[in-house]
């Protein structure tokens, strides 16, 4: 996890920025959900009803909103049915490989001609959830999530009501574990009340059910052939441990910093304060350089250390590389197509043509099928080949093309500083350890310094985990680049000023996008396109890249090679892995 503490100030600084602008854009509506109630009801064969009420209230303009489900491998959606109360609706469902999104228009009048408007709305989803619950040698299990983390708004307060056969022998969790809710039982009826949950949380429930509570055939549940009571057991109480061990550190965390953060400290007032440069530009309308995305990815990205790249760089290439006339794109929405186009590969550099080489892996006759990319990765096997490969690409351009030119741009001496600090501290924090459990419980302090070495250790792994521009800085050379590349990624962000000040051809709306991705912006850059110029948005390839959902389709396939290079088998998931969840929002 990247921690960046010396740029706190900027980070804040860019964050409010960011919310001022997406205030600006959508100033005049905005909508928010009152109230969230959920039923489920676990059927004897293994299905699971659900039924979900959600009441938006709407201040302005909007033609409707949507909810997405995830579907795990072997899960699917059926009977599906939508009411609403508060508006007249339409509604269309979506199914796609590892989701099913219903779309529900909303209007005011019956005729379906205008949208609704400061309005309140309820929505009831219906469906019945198949292969959710999971059937073992011992015991049933429903691991569900009630609220997903990517609904666009919070909830003011939720309520779920879970129908068993019975409540004799059912045991049940709700995670996370600290979350605030209570719960109460009438008759075979589980019912969770919650207060507001915010974007970005989820709440879970888990639940062991017997299985005489089942039919002796289960067709629409998923069958595990391994005993899961104990390994169930195991996995929360493994969770709720590490939760209250974290606790008890949380409360020695204020000693532990006054006795371990004067080195790193030093080191940062020495090393780390950032040299004064003369540039005092706000905002840059064009990119500072002709620098290749991947470098600026790896030097001047918000998503990892400087100098390293991440798959934000790689998405760049790619883009680069269509706007280039290298990869042609071809497909739909739902299964976007490349294909390279060789006879224009002629002069790229090598690094480029290791990228292509990963694609032409899962290339047949020419074309690389994003859809069937990511059906491969989730083998195992193939998964683990493709991370390998991946990340030695990425190795190998970090150390040929951003190494010899890191010096120029950075330096990590006060990094490194607090680095080797850290490894003392863990290494000092460990013996004290040893030492102290083999003292007798009676010597004076024998707890305290358990404690306080505990705490110290886990200091020493923070202090490792934290990003280089903590400890690092930037030379007078490379303050002055970052800081017109930032300026640059505050321009793009600023849909005012691109209004203002809009490119006048597609060659260079698609240099902004391409950059936008590398610097983690291509958002706003996409929203701006659209809106000021979509007769260049149209006719090209990049456009049909991010119309067809490009972005998010190549990160499906990262995230599906990511997860199932590690992934086991389908028996109990870890917390907060559980199914249903998803999220939605308003349009």
């Amino acid at each position: 996890m990247n921690k960046r503490i010396i740029g706190l100030s900027i980070i804040a600084i860019l964050l409010l920025s960011s919310i001022s602008v997406i205030s600006a854009a959508d100033e005049d509506r905005s909508y928010s959900i009152e109230k969230g109630d959920i039923i489920l009801t676990v059927g004897s064969l293994g299905d699971l009803y659900v039924s979900e009420f959600y009441q938006y209230k709407f201040d302005g303009e909007f033609n409707g909103v949507y909810r997405d489900i995830p579907l795990k491998p072997g899960e699917s959606i059926s009977n599906i049915n939508i009411t609403v109360d508060g508006a007249y609706f339409t509604y269309k469902v979506l199914n796609f490989n590892e989701s099913t999104t219903i779309r529900v228009y909303l209007y005011s009048d019956e005729a379906h001609t205008q949208p609704i408007k400061d309005t309140t709305v309820t929505i009831n989803y219906n469906y019945i959830h198949d292969g959710v619950v999971k059937i073992y040698n011992d015991v049933g299990e429903l691991q569900y999530k009630l609220w997903g983390e990517e609904w666009d708004v919070d909830v003011d307060s939720l309520t779920a009501m879970v129908q068993f056969n019975s409540s004799e022998g059912i045991e049940y969790w709700i995670n996370p574990y600290f979350l605030k809710s209570s719960e109460t039982w009438d008759g075979s009826i589980l019912t969770i009340n919650t207060g507001k949950l915010e974007s970005g949380e989820y709440l879970e429930l888990r639940s062991i059910i017997p299985l005489n509570q089942f039919a002796n055939e289960t067709p629409y549940a998923k069958i595990v052939h391994e005993n899961g009571y104990e390994t169930i057991h195991k996995i929360q109480d493994d969770y709720e441990n590490s939760i209250k061990f974290n606790e008890t550190l949380y409360t020695i965390i204020p000693i532990l910093l006054l006795l371990s953060l004067i080195i790193p400290l030093r080191s940062y007032l020495k090393h780390g304060r950032e040299p004064k440069i003369d540039y005092i530009g706000e905002y840059e309308r064009e990119p500072p350089s002709d620098l290749p995305p991947l470098f600026v990815n790896a030097m001047f990205g918000k998503d990892d250390d400087v100098g390293y790249c991440s798959d934000k760089g790689f998405q760049a290439v790619i883009m680069d590389l269509i706007d280039r006339g290298i990869i042609e794109i071809n497909g739909s929405e739902d299964n976007l197509i490349f294909k390279i186009k060789y006879e224009n590969v002629k002069g790229l550099e090598e690094y480029e043509i290791k990228f292509l080489a990963i694609l032409e892996r899962y290339a047949e006759e020419g074309e690389v099928s994003l859809k069937e990319m990511t059906k491969k990765l989730k083998n195992r096997t193939e998964a683990d080949i493709f991370e390998e490969i991946y990340k030695d690409t990425v190795k190998s351009y970090e150390k040929e093309y951003v190494k010899p030119e890191l010096e120029k741009y950075f330096d990590n001496e006060g990094h490194d500083q607090i680095t080797m600090y850290a490894l003392i501290l863990i290494v000092a924090s460990i013996i004290v350890i040893i030492i102290a459990m083999f003292s007798s419980p009676q010597v004076p302090m024998t707890v305290m310094a358990r404690m306080i070495a505990l705490g110290t250790v886990a200091i020493g792994v923070i202090l490792l985990t934290l990003n280089n521009r903590y400890g690092g800085k930037w030379t007078k050379y490379g303050r002055e680049e970052s800081k017109k590349w930032e300026n640059f990624s505050k321009f793009l962000k600023d849909f005012s000023l691109i209004k203002e000040h809009p490119p006048q051809s597609v060659v260079i709306w698609n240099k902004y996008l391409i950059y936008a991705t590398a610097l983690g912006d291509a958002k706003a850059v996409e929203k701006a396109m659209k809106e000021l110029s979509p007769e260049n948005y149209q006719y090209n390839d990049l456009y049909r890249y991010n119309h067809y959902h490009g972005g998010r389709a190549f990160s499906t396939v990262m995230s599906t090679a990511s997860s199932h290079s590690t992934s086991g088998s389908d028996g109990a998931g870890g917390v907060g892995g559980g199914s249903g969840g998803g999220g939605g929002g308003a349009f």
